[in-house]
């Protein structure tokens, strides 16, 4: 694997761009860049202007590249994810700039391989195992809270994602509330109701949409994680419980019943 290898899967106008601004500005020789697209001849112009390698292929272009971008459209995310998802190594960096596509909502990315735990091996089963990717990006505030919350798997045909958060967006008019139903994203508008009792973790957690009523779910925890650390000036601290949610959510006026969706919920406070 070359890190100075950087792979643009999905070479439009956005891609295309980045290549010559990577290319204008030294950090890159063309040599060290490989571009995707759906058509040869728009392959053979990308060669033309800039001189890069080029490949229908989006498996053989992130191959041995040390940074792979993803550039394609949003409609073509989960068809470019099924393509890749399975070749991308841990020693790859992996960026995205697919717009309207926050990662931290993409839920419900299908696993596969193997975990080992000493020497216990568990083998991912595609159908039941699922990658979430947490992201933020910004300036933080001093004093932080937040709650957040993910529930994926399949329910009855439906393969699901759905994340919801609460406190440090609420009454902003922004959020990160959606659900992600069969490689379509939905999204909530409103402020989520959270139920909970942060002193006893082990209670239900339930989150709630009362004026759309596209969610309604309760999470039964199994165990959680407590990390706290105060330093004075700064903290952190709270619980993640893990475990499986039940109850519905609704998408395009469908309810879709939950049963024993993996995922958690958490409460986190910060001074950073």
């Amino acid at each position: 694997m070359s890190s100075r290898k950087i792979a643009v899967l999905g070479a439009g106008k956005a891609g295309e761009a980045l290549i010559a601004g990577l290319l204008s500005s030294g950090w890159r020789e063309p040599p060290e860049i490989a571009a995707t697209a759906r058509h040869a001849e728009r392959l053979a112009d990308l060669s033309e202007r800039h001189g890069i390698e080029t490949t229908l292929s989006n498996v053989d272009a992130a191959a041995g590249a040390g940074i792979v971008v993803i550039a394609v459209k949003p409609q073509d995310i989960e068809s470019l994810l099924a393509d890749v998802g399975s070749t991308l190594t841990n020693d790859q960096t992996v960026i995205t700039i697919a717009a309207a596509i926050p990662t931290r909502l993409i839920e419900g990315r299908l696993g596969e391989g193997e975990i080992r735990a000493g020497d216990r091996r568990y083998a991912l089963d595609p159908r039941r195992c699922f990658g979430v990717q947490d992201w933020g990006r910004g300036i933080w505030p001093y004093r932080s809270c937040w709650n957040w919350g993910v529930a994926t798997g399949w329910a009855g045909d439906a393969l699901l994602g759905v994340n919801f958060g609460a406190r440090w967006t609420t009454g902003t008019g922004s959020n990160e509330n959606g659900i992600l139903c069969n490689g379509r994203l939905h999204k909530i508008m409103e402020d989520l109701r959270w139920e909970y009792d942060p002193l006893t973790w082990r209670k239900p957690w339930r989150v709630v949409a009362e004026h759309s009523g596209a969610v309604d779910l309760v999470l039964e925890p199994v165990v959680a994680h407590t990390p706290r650390v105060n330093l004075g000036v700064l903290a952190t601290g709270g619980v993640c419980a893990f475990g499986y949610w039940h109850g519905r959510v609704r998408v395009e006026g469908r309810d879709i019943a939950v049963d024993r969706l993996l995922g958690w919920a958490e409460e986190f406070a910060h001074r950073w």
